[in-house]
Parts: structure tokens; sequence; C-alpha cells
């Protein structure tokens, strides 16, 4: 099986982050860990703030 990683586009990136609405007008939700929490990106709990 092969993987093909495709990076998410500059400018949709800079939309997001400038309206803080995603490509579906959701509203971006920002969370900051409690600590203990999976963490996706590196596999393990995550650290407190």
């Amino acid at each position: 099986m092969k993987y093909q990683i495709t990076p998410i586009r500059k400018d949709f990136l800079i939309k997001v982050r400038e309206s803080g609405i995603d490509d579906q007008n959701q509203p971006i939700v920002h969370l900051i860990a409690e600590g203990g929490e999976p963490c996706r990106d590196v596999l393990r709990r995550a650290a407190a703030g």
C-alpha cells in the first residue's frame, strides 16, 4: 500500500487563521490541554497547557 502525504494548502491556512472559519463555515475552536488527554501528533498523553 502506498501513502501520499499532501500538505494543507497555504491559502486555506491563511483564510482559516484570519477568519476563524473552516471550509464548511464552522467556527474554529481553540482548545488548551488540561493534561492527560490523548495527543494524536505524538501518540502519547498531552501535557497541560
